[in-house]
């Protein structure tokens, strides 16, 4: 284990795993949705519906925190007839200038982060200029940037070959005094924790280097017990 925080430690002292992002700007972003097991369901993003969708896409989507709810059809028992189902109803942070895929399974979203190319702006999909969201970096009073998809997945990696928690917080608290975070990388952090106590110890240590503190609760639903949620949320009442 010595050896291994050593090695954390190298990388980065030398600068090569968590290099900012760059000025967040304001061009828009795209936005793929699927289920986990591609099944059809319906999406509501802000006041836009889409119904029957398998594989969602929409492009130009203004950064910021939006509005989802996603529903699906299930079959009742024995096999009569149908009844609708709430699957996930929230908010999401969208970055600027990333093509976002979002994977729902259960209640639970996990996010992968692309950069955006500059010459494919209007590409195949729902496109259009979307978004009514007025929130803008000066609204969210940014500090700095997120971590940007490359360090972070870097970081995921490291993370993901440690086995023990606390050999994946030792990773991350070094990542955390470097960088700020979306609370969407906040709660994929989150994922790859074992128990809440862990979980519990890293989003308190994030909770004041994230740059969308007002979507915070978000996390809660990480959480393997409604009590650590409350512990979280009592943490941040205190210090707020």
């Amino acid at each position: 284990m010595r050896n291994f925080i050593l090695i954390i430690t190298f990388a980065l002292s030398a600068g090569t795993l968590f290099a900012h992002s760059g000025h967040y700007g304001s061009q828009k972003s795209d936005l793929n949705v699927k289920m986990w097991d591609n099944s059809i369901f319906t999406i509501k993003l802000d006041n836009h519906v889409y119904k029957n969708q398998k594989n969602f896409h929409l492009k130009n989507v203004s950064p910021g925190s939006h509005y989802v709810k996603i529903i699906k059809k299930k079959r009742k028992l024995h096999g009569h007839g149908f009844f609708v189902k709430t699957v996930y109803q929230g908010y999401i942070n969208i970055p600027s200038r990333r093509k976002v895929k979002m994977s729902v399974k259960g209640n639970h979203l996990s996010f992968k982060f692309f950069k955006k190319s500059h010459h494919n702006h209007h590409g195949n999909g729902y496109a259009g200029n979307y978004g009514t969201n007025p929130h803008s970096n000066h609204g969210y009073g940014f500090q700095s940037d997120c971590m940007n998809e490359s360090s972070f997945n870097r970081l995921l990696k490291i993370m993901q070959n440690a086995t023990f928690d606390d050999d994946k917080l030792n990773v991350v608290k070094q990542a955390v005094a470097l960088n700020y975070f979306s609370v969407n990388q906040v709660g994929v952090i989150m994922d790859q924790f074992t128990f809440d106590d862990s979980k519990l110890e890293f989003s308190k240590l994030a909770y004041n280097k994230t740059v969308d503190k007002e979507n915070y609760f978000v996390v809660s639903s990480k959480f393997t017990f409604s009590r650590s949620a409350k512990k979280l949320s009592e943490y941040i009442s205190h210090i707020s």
